[in-house]
């Protein structure tokens, strides 16, 4: 049963917050993405003005984090989505709260999502469709990386590669 939610910026979580964070990340080894971590919602909401982070308490006490970026009426994203496609409700053990009453509570009424990390089945009661996601794979450097995606989808990676240095006139 919930208790409290309160939606702050990424910068404002109270530390003690960011401690249980990291010990419910830890504790599931199916959030070991670095897209769910506090040290990246802090560095999306230093660019991004409508990062938000919502902490959700239940009845025992035990807390609920769901990172987003407020849109208007009511309706939210997952954080840095879509270059981000790796979003949960992370919780900790025993969390006994519904998402629909978390979002509810926070005033919003909707949040799509296509990547959906659901280790502990707190958001999706029905059946889903599960799907392939990729994961980016860096040990051969960034630059190896969007040299291979370029080559894969061009027109998106272009603009997302970094940008080259100028040749002098």
């Amino acid at each position: 049963m919930l208790d409290t939610v309160s939606v702050v910026r990424p910068d404002a979580v109270p530390f003690a917050v960011k401690l249980r964070w990291r010990a419910a990340l830890i504790g599931q080894p199916g959030w070991s993405s670095p897209f769910l971590t506090p040290e990246f919602t802090i560095a999306v909401g230093a660019v991004r003005q409508d990062a938000r982070i919502i902490i959700a308490r239940d009845h025992n006490g035990q807390i609920g984090i769901l990172a987003v970026h407020l849109c208007l009426g009511g309706y939210a994203r997952p954080l840095a989505a879509p270059m981000s496609d790796h979003q949960a409700l992370i919780t900790e053990a025993g969390f006994a709260a519904d998402i629909t009453d978390i979002l509810k509570a926070a005033g919003l009424g909707a949040l799509p999502f296509t990547a959906l990390n659901d280790p502990r089945g707190q958001v999706c009661h029905q059946p889903t469709t599960k799907a392939v996601s990729h994961l980016v794979d860096l040990r051969a450097g960034s630059a190896s990386y969007f040299a291979r995606q370029g080559k894969i989808h061009g027109r998106h990676f272009k603009k997302n590669a970094p940008a080259r240095p100028r040749r002098p006139a």
